[in-house]
């Protein structure tokens, strides 16, 4: 066992602490003992987690001398309901439960929710342990005590605020996560950035390839952060009367998508990273944010390889789903819009008032959300062929070579070779600008790798083909300037500024090599 982090939300009698690191699993009986926990456990898991870990908590539930009982339920939002909740009801009673016992929660957001319900209702209420086994749950759902069933008018109108004894958030259950459910916990993560933490927003752009390796040291930082963010909110506002409904950020839309979707089109992370782009949006239009903000998002969830294509709902129907969301008091929605990055306003709308807005928003959305990020794999990014440093002597025996670059350095200070000072200059990154439309950095690019390759005639061809150059150019060294950041607009500088971070973790990984 090995915990990076453990933290504590202080809600008086109803404290807990979540601790964040490696082998919780294994080593969760000694962790129920400890914090007083005793009789009966009843697992509460899925079809598909409950193969992965449920035999390896029940070893260590027994060796702590805790009788144990396993209960599954089938996986998927669409489960979460009352029916599924009658049947867990079922066999706590077949095993019999009572109020000196306890359940755990060995799941994603959907166990945990239904299970903490399971907890808070039966027998009106014995103690409970969170296990979250996805990032989404992790970060968020498995904290905080909400916990619910869906209806079929909107998500989570039946449930209770209910406190967990004890959260194990072990990060190894993370490698066993598909990428789509990895990648939609990835969301709730940039939420917590977008309206409480600039600095955590800013390491998530600098740490997109980390994060998509499932980096275990950032895994944990990360979640500590976000656990440490909600824990803050939750201890000022247990039941969401006030602040705590910024944690709402892209739910309102979201939770409307799923609904819409009957919680198959999309999974939770996804809807609330599409609604979260509309937030943006909106955020820009009643002037909290601007459009550079808007687009920061846009890029970082793009990077994190979230889809992003909103879906088609009629007004009528999603003015319907509003209507019926649980944030709706006496036909008012509290909407979360962000404050630039890292800051929040809350905005009173009514269902159609929101309805309208989306409608407003929907071709900004669809325009910015079209721009894509080139995929690469580590493969690609290992064997890009990086252009090899040239005698000196090629310089000095090229009439066409450019004078500032030799003048840079003194015939004494000239080392053997030409260095590359810049390691990420290959034709992959070239291409990743322009396929970004910054075509005048892709230019740049395949201009400085001609003067390093004067006889490779792709590059050559290459970059006549992006600047639509005639074969003078090169011969009278006429090359363009570089672009001036400056004249670029705040969207574009916003998506450079992703890109490069991004970039900067391609980098990373040719060094891990």
């Amino acid at each position: 066992m090995n915990v990076f982090h453990n933290l504590t939300i202080k809600l008086d009698t109803r404290s807990y602490d979540i601790r964040i690191g490696s082998g919780l699993i294994a080593s969760a009986g000694s962790a129920c003992k400890k914090v007083g926990l005793s009789g009966r456990a009843a697992i509460i898991s899925n079809t598909t987690v409950a193969p992965l870990y449920a035999a390896q908590l029940t070893e260590s539930l027994q060796q702590s001398g805790f009788e144990t009982h396993l209960i599954k339920i089938p996986d998927g939002e669409e489960y979460k309901t009352l029916a599924t909740l009658g049947t867990v009801y079922n066999a706590l009673l077949e095993a019999g439960i009572d109020r000196h016992d306890f359940i755990i929660a060995l799941g994603g957001g959907v166990v945990g929710d239904l299970a903490g319900f399971a907890a808070a209702t039966w027998l009106r209420g014995i103690p409970f342990v969170q296990i979250p086994t996805t990032l989404l749950a992790q970060v968020d759902s498995s904290v905080g005590g909400k916990t619910g069933v869906d209806h079929s008018s909107g998500k989570n109108l039946i449930g209770a605020f209910y406190q967990p004894a004890l959260v194990l958030a072990d990060l190894d259950t993370l490698q066993t996560l598909s990428k789509r459910h990895y990648c939609a916990g990835l969301a709730e993560v940039v939420k917590y950035g977008m309206v409480l933490d600039a600095n955590l927003f800013a390491k998530l752009e600098a740490n997109t390839g980390q994060l998509l390796a499932r980096d275990i040291k950032l895994l944990a930082e990360v979640v500590a952060i976000c656990c440490n963010l909600k824990a803050k909110v939750v201890e000022q506002d247990e039941r969401e009367s006030g602040i705590r409904a910024i944690l709402n950020y892209g739910h309102t839309l979201g939770h409307a998508f799923e609904t819409l979707g009957n919680y198959r089109d999309f999974v939770h992370g996804e809807a609330v990273a599409i609604g979260m782009m509309f937030a943006a949006e909106i955020s820009r239009k009643h002037g909290f944010a601007d459009a550079a903000d808007r687009d920061r998002l846009i890029a970082l969830l793009q990077a994190l390889q979230l889809p992003l294509t909103p879906p088609e709902v009629e007004s009528d129907k999603l003015i319907l789903a509003l209507s019926g969301d649980k944030k709706n008091r006496s036909g008012s929605i509290g909407y979360i819009c962000n404050r630039s990055v890292g800051g929040y306003e809350i905005l009173k709308q009514t269902p159609i008032e929101l309805g309208m807005a989306y409608r407003d928003a929907l071709p900004v959305i669809s325009e910015n959300a079209a721009m894509e990020l080139v995929e690469l794999s580590l493969d690609d990014i290992v064997m890009e062929v990086v252009p090899l440093p040239l005698p000196i002597t090629a310089w000095q025996n090229d009439n066409n070579a450019d004078e500032k670059l030799m003048s840079s350095t003194t015939v004494a200070d000239q080392p053997d070779t030409l260095i590359v000072d810049d390691p990420m200059l290959t034709p992959t990154i070239a291409e990743l600008y322009h396929k970004q439309g910054f075509t005048d950095r892709a230019m740049e690019i395949y201009r400085q790798l001609h003067e390093l390759n004067p006889e490779d005639g792709q590059i050559k061809a290459r970059y006549l083909e992006l600047g639509e150059l005639a074969e003078a150019t090169f011969a009278q060294n006429d090359v363009p300037d570089k672009t001036d950041e400056g004249k670029l607009s705040p969207e574009n500088q916003a998506k450079v500024t992703v890109l490069e971070s991004w970039l900067a973790n391609i980098q990373s990984l040719k060094q891990a090599v």
